[in-house]
């Protein structure tokens, strides 16, 4: 008997053997079992940078009252000042690059590496911030673990989203400079932004934290934190800093013009809100290089360098085919230079951007102008100043000019005009950056958006998206509980937290 039961459990090692022998024998070694965590680097970052492009291109210019798109067949697919939808494209690409950084940073951590997993928790806090202030409050903690098997997540409210101290977009951000700056020399794989400088990568989280700081200092004060960050000055040092990306040459990453039909670039002119801040400041550099001289100006060979040449659609309703003639030959539209028939040139037109060096100047004079850091108006002009210069030199425009344009546009000591000036400033400097410009604007006031031509029902300039309609059919029971909290609409009227 004994022999019997040794050789029953010499028969199962052995089987037991042979079955191992056979899983390792069926593994395809060119199948990835896992991603790679540089190749999903390197994708993300690419994904991020050209889907705010992307946005800037179809909704945000178009929401912060930059750009005028003239033809009707674009009614219910781009944003405008007012125009209720449900940009569900942008939110399912937002929770991929949001799956897709979380992935980044779980596996850089479980393999020692800090690098990676800071630049994971960086991307990861981006795109939840995109989320939640083009919609609110969204899915969030619960968000991400389809491999677990819950794809059914509650909403989190706009507050925990932004200041959750585990999870939350600033504990994120705060935990990868952390990380970084405990580990200086950290190898950081795929990195197609800063080329694996973690210092830069540091200047680049700093940035956001100022921005998404100063985003909810109506709701929460922000002093200590960024005097911290001012203290530790590990903040973009120029221009040359700024987080810019020169997207891929091949598709489907070119810069998001060159993907238009020629057709539908020629809908898209000044508005004239940009145009009255171009020539009331003098600003005929920034002008003639994004804008195109008027088809009027170029029958009469109008000199390039004066601003009658050019010309904004006034007094028409965004999206809606209701310009005249006489009103299109009179507007300007995009330069050629980023037609989708211009070549891809190395140009800083062709880059696309998240945060800037001048952006951050001008979120420090706001602080400075406002107490959250010591100086008051004289500190708040010395940023101001280098945010204009910033601004001019992030587009290769000469210094010169750079230095003219802010001495005849320098911040007035009246706290209250200094601050418009500043607000209008970084509006101005985020054409093409995603809805920089809007998400300002509902922070501020500043500029005064038209309502005239409205086609939210209720009068009011748009305060968020609609949730997809997924939303409503496949998560329904946490979709409905969001809707209670809203007075039960899906209203782009509902202002979330800050």
């Amino acid at each position: 008997m004994k022999n019997i039961y040794k050789s029953f459990f010499v028969l199962i090692a052995l089987l037991g053997a042979c079955q191992k022998e056979l899983t390792n024998i069926n593994v395809n070694p060119n199948n990835i079992q896992s991603a790679d965590v540089n190749t999903l680097t390197s994708s993300t970052i690419v994904n991020i940078f050209w889907y705010n492009t992307d946005q800037a291109w179809t909704t945000g210019n178009g929401l912060s009252q930059m750009m005028v798109i003239t033809q009707s067949y674009y009614q219910n697919q781009f944003g405008t000042q007012s125009l209720p939808f449900n940009n569900a494209s942008y939110w399912t690409a937002c929770y991929s690059n949001a799956r897709d950084a979380a992935t980044i940073a779980a596996q850089a951590k479980a393999k020692f590496n800090p690098g990676n997993q800071a630049i994971g928790l960086t991307l990861e806090a981006y795109a939840f911030s995109q989320l939640t202030d083009g919609w609110g409050d969204i899915p969030f903690k619960q968000a991400l673990q389809g491999a677990s098997g819950n794809y059914l997540a509650s909403y989190d409210g706009q507050q925990i989203v932004y200041t959750d101290p585990t999870v939350g977009i600033l504990a994120k951000l705060n935990t990868a400079d952390s990380l970084l700056s405990h580990n200086s020399n950290a190898v950081i794989g795929g990195d197609l932004l800063f080329g694996g400088n973690a210092t830069k990568w540091r200047k680049f989280i700093n940035a956001l934290r100022l921005r998404y700081l100063l985003r909810i200092s109506s709701k929460q004060d922000p002093t200590s934190a960024i005097q911290a960050i001012l203290a530790e000055n590990v903040l973009f040092a120029d221009a040359s800093e700024s987080a810019t990306l020169k997207l891929p040459t091949a598709l489907p990453w070119l810069f998001p013009s060159y993907l238009d039909r020629t057709s539908d670039f020629a809908f898209k002119s000044m508005d004239s809100l940009l145009y009255d801040f171009y020539t009331s400041t003098g600003d005929i550099d920034r002008l003639k290089l994004f804008w195109a001289p008027t088809p009027n100006a170029v029958k009469t060979k109008g000199d390039p360098n004066a601003f009658t040449t050019y010309g904004a659609l006034n007094q028409i309703k965004n999206n809606i085919a209701s310009a005249s003639i006489n009103q299109l030959n009179s507007s300007s539209l995009f330069s050629t230079t980023l037609a989708p028939t211009a070549q891809y040139v190395s140009q800083p037109l062709n880059y696309s951007r998240i945060i800037t060096y001048a952006e951050v100047q001008f979120i420090l004079a706001e602080a400075a102008l406002k107490g959250y850091i010591s100086g008051g108006v004289a500190q708040a002009a010395t940023y101001y100043n280098n945010g204009i210069l910033g601004s001019y030199a992030e587009l290769g425009l000469p210094s010169v000019d750079a230095t003219t344009y802010a001495a005849a546009n320098a911040l007035n000591s009246d706290p209250t005009i200094a601050l418009n000036q500043i607000i209008m400033q970084k509006w101005a400097l985020n054409l093409n950056n995603g809805w920089e410009g809007w998400l300002e604007q509902r922070r501020t006031g500043i500029p005064s958006f038209s309502t005239q031509y409205n086609s939210n029902p209720s009068g009011k300039i748009v305060a968020r998206f609609l949730y997809p309609t997924d939303e409503e059919f496949i998560n329904s029971k946490n979709y409905n509980t969001q809707l209670e909290k809203m007075g039960g609409k899906n209203s782009v009227d509902y202002r979330a937290w800050w």
